[in-house]
């Protein structure tokens, strides 16, 4: 595997350009098309994502005790995957293809036990402005796969903005617990392991903007990255 790129203040960080803006703005409008089949993700802000996303479909949720998560619904599952591979398909190849040249792996999504790479989605909100997202670490692949502790090189978390404020950054700690805040840029690839604690930052300046990201994981198995959310 390529370097992942520069250690800033021991936090290392890939960006890979990878969309024009005339594409961004392609899919980001196709991402607006379908608001219909947008999940609502809290109640008092307008914050969605479009597909399923494992640290939020993959259990029960408590407001649905004895309810199957979605994301355990085979069916569901395979209808979301559809509905994405449908609209974007083109645009997963790209990540696929951009992910294949950085690591020199054969990459693809996995789509037949996993949900596809999805998009958050945020539109302007007061809110937005603040340090609202959760400080978290990426560890979906254990309810996924299974796996319980992965080496760190093979794993990893992709944004990929199609539609942002100024502003809109990855705030990630480093082993000396210090933040850095690494800002996004439209159309590039930011690729990190997920293992170490980070938050979104979302629209710091309140611009009517909306913030609309490509996301997903990899995880490294015999036969390369297969990517999921």
């Amino acid at each position: 595997m390529q370097p992942r790129g520069p250690d800033v203040s021991g936090v290392i960080l890939t960006s890979l350009s990878v969309l024009s803006a005339a594409q961004c703005a392609r899919w980001a409008a196709e991402v607006v098309a379908l608001e219909r089949y947008w999940t609502r993700r809290e109640a008092e802000v307008p914050s969605f994502t479009l597909g399923l996303a494992a640290y939020l479909d993959v259990a029960p949720r408590a407001d649905q005790a004895g309810s199957r998560p979605p994301y355990r619904i085979d069916a569901y599952r395979r209808w979301n995957n559809g509905l994405l591979r449908t609209h974007f398909g083109e645009l997963l190849d790209q990540c696929c293809e951009a992910i294949s040249a950085w690591s020199n792996l054969p990459t693809q999504c996995e789509d037949r036990h996993a949900a596809l790479p999805g998009f958050h989605i945020h539109l302007p909100h007061p809110l937005f402005a603040a340090a609202v997202a959760s400080k978290h670490i990426d560890i979906q692949f254990r309810q996924v796969f299974g796996v319980v502790e992965p080496d760190p090189a093979s794993v990893l978390t992709f944004t990929l903005p199609v539609s942002m404020p100024q502003g809109a950054a990855l705030r990630i700690w480093n082993h000396d617990d210090h933040a850095v805040d690494h800002a996004y840029r439209l159309g590039a690839m930011t690729i990190h392991d997920g293992l170490r604690f980070h938050q979104a930052i979302l629209n710091p300046h309140h611009l009517p903007v909306p913030r609309i990201m490509l996301q997903g994981h990899g995880i490294r198995t015999d036969t390369g990255w297969r990517l999921y959310w």
